[in-house]
């Protein structure tokens, strides 16, 4: 695949620590999920599935960052660095969620090391950041993200990769299927 992305990076979910993250923490590749894009300073890339997120990135978000469709979308193109995961020879095992295309795209990519902040349901604390509220960009999700997390705990098993959860202040590595859900 021709685009490289950082060893290490920034993966933001829409969990209440979004709301006190310290972002001067973080270095500069940061790939946001959804309407998150709209919120973090210096959004890098962002990634949807959704018909409805990806009209509001027409309508809003700068042209410079990188944006992650599914082909589907791709009659509203209007980016000069669009990637779609169908026709970038990304195989992805768990298209079950953007959070779970977003972790396989970006460790296809070349990203060791993911910064997850606002992901706060992997230890069970729901809701959503005020943040993302005040956006409206709350989810359909009714199950405190439940599902999606036993997603995302089946892709990290699937990769080798460095996960920092930014809300925990905790290291754990991901490598030869080491992770229980």
């Amino acid at each position: 695949m021709e685009l490289q992305i950082p060893e290490e990076v920034w993966l933001i979910g829409k969990g209440p620590s979004l709301d006190t993250y310290d972002w001067s923490k973080a270095g500069w590749f940061r790939a946001c999920i959804n309407e998150t894009a709209f919120l973090i300073p210096n959004c890098t890339m962002a990634f949807c599935l959704d018909y409805r997120i990806h009209d509001k990135f027409i309508a809003a978000l700068p042209e410079n960052v990188l944006v992650v469709v599914k082909k589907a979308h791709l009659h509203y193109h209007r980016y000069p660095y669009m990637l779609t995961y169908e026709t970038q020879g990304v195989d992805i095992v768990q298209a079950y969620a953007t959070a779970t295309v977003a972790i396989e795209i970006l460790a296809q990519l070349g990203a060791k090391t993911i910064h997850f902040v606002g992901f706060d349901s992997i230890d069970n604390i729901g809701g959503y950041a005020q943040s993302v509220i005040g956006i409206r960009g709350e989810g359909t999700n009714k199950h405190e993200y439940q599902d999606i997390n036993k997603r995302i705990y089946q892709v990290l098993k699937t990769i080798d990769i460095n996960c920092i959860w930014e809300h925990r202040n905790e290291t754990n590595s991901i490598i030869n299927n080491s992770v229980s859900a």
